[in-house]
């Protein structure tokens, strides 16, 4: 027996197998506490008065901490029960846009807004034309659907079941919720009556040009479209695709946002809402202005109208050039940020009333939004800039020296190589910057007269180029034209490399010129080649990669599988891993894809984020563009090369030409060659080809 100071009675303890309920659920740190009250022995411990109040407190307290968790448990689980019949599970089949008609399909969620079949989900999956919606409910029963319409702002769909009958869940009648208050998000993988579901609380409204709930529940992909919900089972919002810096156009912005403790729902009172309109079958698309401005930093206060586009909104609402915006929508626009997210939610067709000042003026003027701007075909010129990536930023009173591209409306003019331009309508041009900023504003058939000074300067003339189409096919390029705008071919050792992008598991194969070798080269990376036999691929690119000094770049996943489109980050370390160090050409990276990253190769290609990467070619395959909104099409100003097969199905011919199509509908560059036959140049010299005419303004 062991007494407490001798003053005290003991209790005497039995020890037994800890209870399966409060004890059993204490995590380690807990069951320290406890054993440092009660220390274990074999048979029999015992406690003395005051260690036994203590116990008694620390039991009182793990109670309550246990039962607090139940509440909360038992509350999530009656939650989900209650909004369950309503949450739905979405399957949509389609066929990959890259070429090859495989059947595909893909699972999202949705949940029911009416009795009459109508279902509210997110876009995610609803990007291209699926041939075929399916429904299942909680029950079990599987019904059709079709698309009604699209909200490209919210990210929201709605769309109409052929089978009626099943009831909605009760949506919360205030649109946001308070910061702070529990939420769970809930998504429908597989099939069965319950739902999966992530707890977490409301960590924000207002969000994302204030459309959004911000949620530190976590959202994978297929919750999107699901409802977050309260712990009374109302449906606060719908959950989309949406992320922190979104631009308001980007289809899959949120899911690269997956599991990071920050997602995003629409309230359900504009979700309800905008279900209203969507019912007339009109998709509700973004609106255009039709201005450019002097920053695009929304922190940035002092901030004017640097050009306005002709024929647009804004230069019919009478919006100048040099026009500062003081107040859009009554909110004062303090910040270039306040503007912005005032336009990015607002839909085509609505207004914006402005307060302007013009000088000592206010003036005040209504925009009404365009779904798309009328845009003037871009003007080619084929000048290309000699030196453009080193002395784009410095400066020469010289002018700045340039090449024409054979059978140029540059070259049918006569300008000659090695000419240096020192003016182009009368604006003195000291950097290959500033020629660029000039001619990229050229339109067809529009005029330009160009200062010419010989190459050794003496000479002073000017030349009148009229601006022509963009070259429709690739054009063949003399082999004694390429050293005079990369230079004389340098005695140089190209090897094939294998590095690792530092804290992740994959890695990258690259074909590059010696370290040493201060020379400057474009990008061509292989998306589709990640499995192939690096021999293989060298065998076709080799000899093209050292006399077009393009850098070869083979991304590879953990895996070492096929790349997915899930496999962006990988391909962007594997760009920066090879580019680390070297002096890179902007204007000829481009990405080469075949059908199965086809997808990939799009969402990087438009991705706002990566503003690098303007220009891809699919091979057998075409971009995945149906749905996109022509404004996202040429925000970035991308180009294309589409190699077709001479022979293709009546499917594929379709597809591809209406992708075709609606990239030339948005003034998207396009060109859309026959794949070779073995006496024409191979694919990889015409993509170095076309790499070259990239540069070309």
């Amino acid at each position: 027996m062991h007494r407490c100071g001798g003053q005290h009675q003991p209790v005497i303890l039995s020890t037994h197998p800890l209870p399966t309920g409060a004890f059993a659920r204490a995590d380690k740190k807990t069951m320290g506490i406890f054993m440092h009250i009660i220390p274990p022995h074999c048979g029999k411990f015992f406690l003395c008065g005051r260690r036994l109040r203590i116990f008694l407190v620390f039991l009182s307290l793990l109670s309550a901490t246990v039962s607090a968790e139940d509440k909360v448990g038992n509350a999530v689980r009656k939650a989900v029960s209650t909004v369950a019949p309503g949450v739905v599970r979405i399957r949509i089949i389609g066929t990959a846009n890259g070429g090859d008609l495989t059947v595909n399909s893909q699972v999202t969620t949705g949940v029911v807004i009416s009795e009459h079949g109508e279902v509210l989900t997110s876009v995610l999956g609803f990007n291209g034309s699926p041939a075929g919606i399916l429904v299942q409910d909680s029950t079990g029963n599987r019904s059709a659907a079709k698309v009604i319409a699209t909200d490209h702002i919210h990210k929201l769909v709605l769309l109409k079941c052929e089978s009626e009958g099943v009831a909605p869940p009760r949506f919360a009648a205030e649109r946001w919720p308070a910061v702070g208050a529990w939420s769970v998000a809930v998504g429908k993988l597989y099939p069965g009556p319950q739902p999966s579901s992530s707890l977490g609380i409301v960590s924000a409204t207002h969000r994302v040009h204030g459309i959004a709930i911000q949620t530190d529940a976590k959202i994978s992909p297929v919750n999107y479209g699901g409802p977050l919900i309260s712990l009374s089972g109302e449906v606060l919002g719908i959950l989309v695709p949406l992320s922190p810096g979104d631009s308001g156009t980007e289809i899959s912005a949120g899911v690269e946002w997956y599991d990071s403790g920050i997602g995003f729902a629409i309230p359900a009172v504009d979700a309800l809402n905008i279900a209203e309109r969507l019912r007339t079958g009109s998709d509700l698309v973004h609106g255009v202005m039709g201005v450019g401005f002097s920053t695009r930093n929304p922190l940035a206060t002092d901030f004017v109208i640097r050009a306005v586009h002709p024929g647009s909104p804004a230069d019919v609402a009478g919006l100048n050039k040099g026009d500062q915006v003081v107040r859009a929508n009554g909110l004062q626009t303090t910040r270039f940020g306040l503007f912005e997210s005032v336009v990015k939610k607002s839909y085509a067709g609505s207004t914006l009333s402005l307060t302007l000042k013009r000088g000592d003026e206010l003036l005040e003027k209504n925009v009404v939004l365009a779904s798309k701007l009328k845009r003037l075909p871009r003007g080619f010129l084929g000048i290309i800039a000699d030196g453009a990536e080193s002395n784009a930023n410095g400066e020469d009173d010289q002018g700045v020296p340039v090449h024409a591209l054979p059978d140029s409306p540059a070259a049918r003019a006569g300008l000659n190589d090695g000419a240096i331009i020192t003016a182009v309508d009368g604006e003195k041009i000291t950097s290959t910057a500033e020629l660029r900023k000039n001619l990229i504003a050229v339109k067809q058939d529009q005029q330009v007269e160009l200062s010419i000074a010989s190459s050794q300067g003496d000479a002073m003339s000017s030349i009148t180029i009229t601006a022509k189409t963009r070259p429709g096919t690739v054009p063949s390029l003399p082999l004694e034209f390429l050293p005079r705008i990369y230079g004389d071919p340098l005695d140089v050792e190209w090897h094939r490399q294998e590095d690792k992008p530092e804290q992740s598991g994959n890695s990258v194969w690259s074909y590059v010129p010696n370290d040493e070798v201060a020379m400057t080269t474009g990008v061509v990376v292989l998306l589709s080649e990640s499995t192939t036999p690096p021999e293989a691929v060298l065998r076709q690119w080799a000899d093209v990669a050292e006399q077009h000094r393009l850098l070869l770049v083979v991304p590879i996943n953990s895996e070492k599988t096929d790349l997915g489109r899930e496999d962006r980050i990988v391909v962007t370390d594997a760009v920066a891993t090879v580019a680390k160090g070297r002096k890179l050409d902007t204007r000829r990276i481009l990405l080469v894809a075949k059908a199965e990253q086809s997808q990939l190769c799009t969402q990087l290609l438009l991705h706002q984020r990566l503003p690098l990467l303007r220009a891809a070619v699919y091979v057998r395959s075409w971009p995945q563009v149906s749905g996109l909104p022509s404004e996202q099409l040429a925000r970035k100003s991308p180009s294309f090369l589409i190699f077709r097969d001479a022979v293709q199905s009546p499917q594929s011919q379709a597809l591809a030409e209406q992708a075709t199509l609606d990239l030339r509908d948005a003034g998207v560059w396009t060109l859309n060659p026959p794949f070779p036959a073995e006496s024409e140049p191979s694919v990889a010299q015409q993509i170095a080809a076309w790499a070259l005419v990239l540069k070309a303004e």
